[in-house]
């Protein structure tokens, strides 16, 4: 799946045409994420119960002040069980990630909850001109969000964040996010044993090219934006950088921005840590 694949059915055949993040790549630096690497298969999630953990939360559009609602995961209701190492959380029985874009159906209005009420009023406008006047209707009607659903939606954000001219950091994040909601579907149809092997490969190229698509919006980011960036730090934007490195086979420099981390005294305990399992898998792949 592209980032864009699929936005020609509701009317958006505009997008894709040029690249996502433009400027000069350069090199980047170290980061803090509280993650702890749990051992354990990923949780099989169970659509009969997931809909429990879920409530319609209200919301009103900035663009067709029309009121809305988007399914959200109750607060402590789920738990983490364990990390990977570009430091998405895997919970116990819901994806969260699904639920963390807000979408309007009626004018396609999206974007992640972190940057939910951000936007100025201009880029208000040219979401407006770019997607909602183009948009056909969306109807997310079950219980749940699918995959599929949680998909488009990622995909909308993105669509959106590229209509206002946000920052490479709010692409890139998404393109993160996106990335690992392709993940945990790999996960879910391989907990399920019947998916094809063809689509297996199709979703683990496209998570790759989405984690490619973060890479490079962070290193952008790096350069020309002030931190918090996506609400991490310095040292966290920096380790996310050489776990993205190592996603995309890029050694060296996953093992340049590790070693800046891992001889930094004043790292905190649990991104050393994190570090350190990132140069185990740094040292395997090497090997092999």
């Amino acid at each position: 799946m592209a980032i864009f694949d699929g936005l020609e059915k509701l009317g958006l055949d505009g997008f894709g045409q040029e690249e996502l993040f433009d400027g000069e790549k350069k090199g980047a630096q170290p980061a803090a994420a509280a993650a702890k690497v749990a051992a354990g298969k990923p949780a099989k999630l169970s659509y009969t119960e997931e809909k429990d953990f879920l409530f319609d939360k209200k919301y009103k559009c900035p663009i067709c002040s029309t009121d809305f609602t988007c399914k959200t995961v109750r607060t402590g209701k789920v738990h983490p069980v364990k990390y990977d190492y570009d430091l998405r959380t895997v919970f116990d029985t819901v994806d969260k990630l699904k639920y963390q874009v807000i979408t309007c159906p009626f004018c396609g209005y999206s974007v992640h909850e972190i940057y939910q009420g951000k936007q100025t009023d201009k880029q208000l406008k040219m979401v407006k001109e770019a997607i909602s006047a183009k948009l056909k209707p969306l109807h997310f009607d079950g219980d749940i969000y699918t995959y599929d659903e949680a998909k488009l939606r990622y995909q909308l954000a993105i669509a959106n964040a590229v209509a206002r001219q946000a920052r490479a950091s709010e692409k890139a994040y998404l393109c993160l996010k996106a990335a690992w909601v392709i993940r945990g579907e790999t996960e879910y149809m391989k907990a399920s044993g019947d998916t094809p092997a063809d689509k297996i490969e199709e979703n683990e190229a496209a998570e790759k090219g989405l984690l490619k698509q973060a890479l490079e919006g962070f290193i952008q980011a790096r350069q020309n934006e002030n931190y918090p960036i996506a609400e991490m730090d310095e040292k966290t934007v920096d380790y996310l950088l050489a776990a993205l490195y190592y996603s995309q086979d890029m050694l060296q420099d996953c093992s340049r921005f590790l070693g800046s981390i891992l001889v930094n005294p004043n790292i905190q305990p649990n991104l050393r840590h994190k570090a350190q399992d990132l140069k185990e898998l740094l040292d395997a792949k090497k090997q092999a």
